[in-house]
């Protein structure tokens, strides 16, 4: 048996946040409940077979993914640019924790197109409308579960439609 490393505690950390995910997952709506569970199983399940394939010795040398790094970006800017990216993704979550998954969604959809995409507000837009378009014909037609943020109830009489 091998010892741990970085990769296997990180494996065990991927496998506590799903089992967290299926179990927060149950009490959704039969529907809103299918794809997270369906997901976090077949992650769950992929990650103890790699911890098992670990602890018999049988782990992939080098890594399941060898990719040659760009030498021509310096390690500072690799970095930089992974954090910015990093944060985009922390962003989107403190945002739909905070205003649900819909509003949560637009804003980031809004400020990330703009910002990083430099794209003009008439592009902006109509990419927005359309994104929404989109989670409210799911909601609507599929009868699909987004999350109310913490401010979904103070908002939710204002913009009834958006929840």
């Amino acid at each position: 048996m091998k010892s741990f490393g970085a990769t296997q505690y990180f494996t065990m950390f991927i496998i506590l946040v799903m089992a967290v995910a299926i179990y927060v997952a149950k009490d959704f709506p039969f529907l809103a409940a299918i794809y997270p569970i369906f997901a976090a199983t077949i992650v769950l399940g992929a990650c103890v077979a790699s911890l098992v394939r670990h602890m018999m010795g049988k782990s992939i040398e080098g890594g399941a993914i060898d990719i040659e790094s760009d030498d021509s970006i310096e390690k500072s800017e690799k970095l930089r640019k992974s954090a910015k990216g990093f944060g985009w993704v922390i962003g989107l979550y403190l945002l739909i924790a905070l205003l649900g998954f819909k509003l949560g969604a637009l804003v980031f959809i809004v400020s990330f197109i703009k910002i990083e995409a430099r794209a003009s507000w008439p592009l902006t837009g109509a990419l927005a409308v359309l994104a929404l378009a989109i989670l409210v014909t799911f909601q609507s037609v599929l009868n699909v579960f987004w999350p109310e943020g913490l401010l979904g109830a103070a908002v939710y009489e204002q913009v009834p439609w958006l929840f």
